[in-house]
């Protein structure tokens, strides 16, 4: 069986196995279920995070620090 790390998914297939797998390490399972949750319980994040991508790009973002200070936190 090919090393399996994270990160890297392995594609399998066999003689049992009538489709292709993918075995992944049991973190990175956890990480895309998560993910996923995410997606489902908010249906426009994708479009939030696109939306502060560009935002990001055209300078308008504050360093953690000010932010930390305007939230008092």
């Amino acid at each position: 069986m090919p090393d399996i790390k994270k990160g890297h998914p392995v594609f399998i297939r066999g003689l049992v196995l009538k489709k292709p797998a993918v075995l992944v390490d049991a973190d990175e399972y956890e990480g895309i279920k998560e993910t996923l949750e995410i997606i489902f319980e908010e249906p426009n994040i994708l479009s939030k995070l696109k939306e502060a991508e560009k935002e990001l790009k055209k300078g308008k973002a504050i360093g953690w620090a000010k932010l930390k200070n305007e939230l008092k936190v």
